[in-house]
């Protein structure tokens, strides 16, 4: 997952030469159900790209919502497709 808009992070410049995570803590739900964040942070070479790697909860297939949330701003839900195995 990439998104821009992202908050502060501990990098003074919109371009990092290595990732950097954000100051404010990142979540992320999909169909309501807590997906694991493994990264969240600037993603190196890219100018202001924002890289949130998250792990798909077990969750019914078909269409859910994902919001990823930092610190108390959440983002409106994002269309995703879950297929089974």
């Amino acid at each position: 997952m990439v998104k821009n808009g992202h908050s502060r992070t501990k990098c003074l410049s919109a371009v990092a030469a290595e990732p950097r995570p954000p100051v404010l803590p990142v979540t992320a739900t999909i169909g309501g159900l807590e997906a694991r964040v493994s990264w969240a942070g600037l993603a190196p070479p890219y100018i202001g790209l924002f890289q949130v790697n998250i792990q798909v909860p077990e969750i019914i297939p078909g269409d859910n919502g994902l919001i990823i949330t930092v610190g108390d701003a959440a983002s409106s839900p994002i269309p995703v497709a879950i297929a089974k195995d």
